[in-house]
């Protein structure tokens, strides 16, 4: 029995040594210790274009309760991006704050697309592009403001040269991962930065001051997106490919393009003595009214690390595209513009996307779309598509988790809930004769309400404008079967 004892006890005593070894990484080892490696891992995702053209203003507004809601517009992909540590996306809009709003060629977005684009998993958003000045001054800060307020990392342009120099590059640290994040454009459209707000430009000797201090931050991964390129055009041009190799030969770990609206290859660019740096040159629109071929649909694309705790060596992983194809649905009564939908097509194709049947002739055009870029993507890049197991895969299905949304009702029956998306939990006594139920918190203190469901549209309506006097204007109703959401 005592020779059991003695057993556990030194049992024990290793099991504590152990664990003490790995809260200890990046410390020297003594010799007599075994080295066992332990990775951390950090999965990322990028999107293309998020645009907003006047069509799509017009089809987020809801007339029964006279705002605007771009939730279901991401509904298909909110199960991808929400599995990633880290989604991110470059907002190509300019978000004013209030009317009039309008697409091109200046882009003045409702707050709501920021609502909508942060409940579907994008936690990072650059905002470096052509057209960061489209609302001059004010709109620029109030895009930041905004992006902030709802908890996202944002970089690329700045309310002035002050916080520019304190905040950039932007530094995410996420599961054991310290990243630098660098964002420019090659222009503004002709509209000057209004005095005191700042939009990062494509300038060679900005951008390698700037790779110096981001590595005097020692960061794990040095990532930049860059806004560039011809429009339209399905091979990258030379000005992209000689930034690129600046970038890569001056340590940039990743590089991620935009702005050409469709999509470019996938590449590996030299970055001297034998290494290379992974580069996509453009990712495509990820939502918009585009309608020259090739703009209706882009990718999205996914890689991940991995970093050794007791060596801090970074070992990049596999990667892969998800094409995705902008879907407008037909007008009706009560949407006479349709709606919008990013659809994954390999989910689609896999037959996991609940609740969507879009007519022939709008599937037909998606595998169009589908084939010349699978055939584009085959001929020209190094990257692979993610494929999906039909009827299998749950981080592509589109139903809505339980565990993020609750138990709401039974599976068959239909309510009617009115939601509200706030950046602080809304006191309850604000509120008299109804009672709000949180369905979910998601980080940067964004917070996602739903009342207790009515069986009748019109009941829901009636608290409305109680809803909204209590402070809370993006407030719209949301039709659920089950735990679904059921886009009318």
């Amino acid at each position: 029995m005592k020779r059991f004892s003695y057993l556990l006890l030194l049992l024990l005593g290793i099991n504590m040594l152990l664990f003490c070894n790995s809260n200890n990484a990046g410390k020297n080892l003594s010799d007599d210790t075994v080295e066992v490696d332990s990775f951390a891992t950090i999965s990322m995702i990028f999107v293309g274009d998020i645009m907003g053209h006047d069509r799509q203003i017009t089809a987020a507004w809801c007339e029964e309760t006279q705002t605007y809601d771009y939730v279901h517009n991401f509904q298909y992909v909110k199960p991808i991006l929400s599995s990633y540590d880290l989604a991110f996306g470059n907002l190509e809009v300019t978000l004013p704050g209030k009317p009039p709003y309008a697409g091109y060629p200046q882009f003045k977005s409702p707050d709501a697309l920021a609502y909508a684009l942060r409940d579907a998993g994008f936690n990072v958003m650059v905002t470096a592009n052509n057209h960061s000045n489209d609302g001059y001054g004010a709109a620029l800060i109030h895009t930041i403001d905004t992006l902030r307020r709802l908890g996202f990392y944002q970089t690329g342009t700045f309310k002035n040269i002050e916080e520019r120099d304190s905040l950039y590059p932007l530094i995410i640290e996420e599961k054991g991962f310290k990243i630098a994040i660098l964002n420019y454009t090659y222009g503004t459209n002709g509209i000057p930065d209004e005095a005191p707000t700042f939009v990062n430009l494509n300038n060679k000797d900005l951008m390698l001051k700037d790779i110096e201090k981001a590595k005097s931050i020692e960061p794990d991964l040095i990532i930049a997106i860059m806004h560039w390129g011809d429009e339209y055009q399905l091979i990258e041009n030379k000005y992209q490919r000689d930034n690129a190799k600046l970038l890569a030969e001056n340590g940039v770990d990743l590089i991620i393009g935009g702005h050409p609206h469709v999509l470019q290859p996938v590449k590996y660019v030299s970055a001297g003595e034998n290494d290379s740096v992974l580069t996509v040159y453009s990712l495509g629109n990820y939502i918009s009214n585009q309608r020259r071929v090739n703009t209706d649909g882009g990718m999205m694309f996914e890689i991940s690390y991995s970093k050794n705790i007791f060596t801090n060596e970074i070992k990049k992983n596999d990667f892969y595209h998800h094409i995705v194809w902008r879907y407008r649905s037909p007008k009706t009564e009560k949407h006479p513009e349709g709606q919008f939908f990013v659809i994954p097509v390999a989910a689609y194709e896999a037959e996991i996307l609940e609740n969507l049947a879009m007519p022939d002739e709008d599937v037909k055009s998606m595998n169009d779309f589908t084939e010349r870029m699978r055939k584009h993507m085959k001929d020209n890049s190094v990257s692979t598509e993610k494929l999906y197991n039909r009827k299998q895969d749950s981080k592509a299905s589109a139903e809505v988790k339980a565990s993020d949304e609750q138990s709401l009702v039974s599976k068959s029956e239909v309510l009617f809930h009115v939601q509200l998306l706030a950046t602080s939990q809304p006191s309850l006594e604000k509120f008299d004769g109804f009672f709000v139920k949180v369905i979910e918190i998601k980080e940067g203190n964004l917070y996602k309400y739903l009342t207790v469901g009515y069986v009748n549209r019109s009941d829901a309506e009636k608290i409305i404008p109680q809803i909204k006097e209590a402070g809370y204007e993006d407030t719209f109703i949301v039709k659920y079967q089950g735990n679904t959401r059921v886009v009318e």
